[in-house]
């Protein structure tokens, strides 16, 4: 990563799964751990931080921690 920004141009689609944290296209148990790290030990935040406001409140807590594990199991 240069730092530098990128320009994306034409018509183009963009699906966005709600709790994709890590951002591979689908959500799952790995999205939870990296939810729980972030909130629990310091992890990275996600590159998108409004991906991890699963219950869309505004904050990033343990509600959205577990409406995320709903939302999978």
């Amino acid at each position: 990563v240069t730092g530098e920004h990128v320009v994306i141009e034409g018509e183009f689609s963009l699906l966005i799964y709600t709790g994709d944290v890590t951002l591979d296209g689908r959500t799952s148990l790995e999205d939870v751990v990296f939810l729980a790290d972030y909130l629990f030990s310091g992890g990275e935040p996600c590159q998108i931080w409004e991906f991890m406001d699963i219950d869309r409140d505004g904050d990033v807590d343990e509600d959205d921690l577990y409406a995320l594990q709903e939302s999978i199991f």
